[in-house]
């Protein structure tokens, strides 16, 4: 079952699943979003693209980078 939700993601990261969605074939945005999180949370392999999206998506966001910063300082 789907549920309705709202989500406040990185621009980036919409237009890069808007613009795979705009391929002849593919699927909605919608759906390739919660396609990647599935596999993320299985630890399913993601394709080099996407890993690079949401690399450069983790690395411009200050609070994921405080947070590994408090970590290395905690260890």
């Amino acid at each position: 079952m789907k549920v309705r939700i709202a989500i406040t993601l990185d621009e980036d990261l919409v237009e890069h699943f808007k613009a795979e969605a705009a391929k002849p074939g593919a699927l909605p945005y919608q759906t390739q979003i919660n396609q990647t999180l599935r596999r993320a949370i299985s630890g399913e392999q993601l394709r080099p693209d996407q890993a690079e999206a949401i690399k450069a998506a983790l690395l411009k966001d200050t609070d994921f980078l405080r947070a590994v910063a408090q970590r290395i300082e905690a260890q």
